[in-house]
């Protein structure tokens, strides 16, 4: 494996394990992890309803991998890409039982890198990017129109400037590896390239299979 990332985070670290000390030392605060299950029961039961169906996964950012790990034994996909700039990770994962169960690839590297340097020929059905583009420094619109030509749909949270005073003055948290911006800025690099269907969902603009499943006009924007 290659040496440790250092990524477009504010003070130019790599996520390795002062970052996971930091950020993720009580993980049943953290959303995605001591709540996982619900999150892709939630999507389960989503896409049951709206009659999409998931094949394929993409997670840009995996972390701790418990999302994933979720989502691949919910939807038993046939085809599974996983990238994170986290050697250490990256190196937990591959030791992962479940792994061996799916066809997975993971990559070492940032989202920025691994758009660049792959070719993603057929759109991922679904694709997680949670609480990843605080840490990335620029070229947000950019990379959001990447993302939304190899994805159906995208299942996407970020922490605004709100959010994070929200945090500070109830949890006493703060993040100094990220970069705190606007919903109104999120919302401008979001809206060319994805339509908003639900709770933490995106569509993209660029691909569906026939018409879109989230159809009606009052839930699209």
């Amino acid at each position: 494996m290659s040496k440790s990332i250092v990524t477009s985070a504010a003070n130019r670290l790599p996520f390795e394990k002062d970052y996971w000390n930091l950020l993720y030392g009580d993980t049943f605060t953290i959303d995605g992890i001591y709540n996982a299950k619900e999150h892709i029961a939630y999507l389960s039961s989503l896409f049951r309803l709206m009659n999409v169906h998931v094949s394929s996964l993409g997670d840009f950012g995996f972390g701790k991998g418990i999302l994933l790990q979720e989502a691949c034994r919910v939807f038993q996909p046939r085809k599974v890409i996983a990238v994170d700039p986290s050697e250490t990770m990256v190196t937990q994962i591959l030791q992962r039982k479940w792994l061996k169960k799916f066809e997975i690839a993971i990559f070492h590297g940032t989202i920025e890198t691994y758009l660049v340097s792959h070719k993603i020929k057929k759109p991922f059905d679904l694709c997680f990017c949670n609480s990843v583009f605080q840490y990335i420094k620029k070229d947000i619109p950019q990379l959001l129109e990447k993302i939304a030509h190899c994805v159906r749909y995208l299942y996407f949270s970020v922490p605004t400037t709100d959010d994070y005073a929200r945090m500070q003055k109830k949890l006493g948290f703060s993040d100094p590896y990220a970069y705190a911006r606007s919903r109104n800025y999120y919302i401008k690099a979001l809206k060319p390239h994805f339509s908003f269907v639900s709770y933490n969902l995106l569509e993209s603009k660029y691909n569906k299979k026939s018409n879109y499943a989230f159809t009606d006009e009052l839930f699209r924007f």
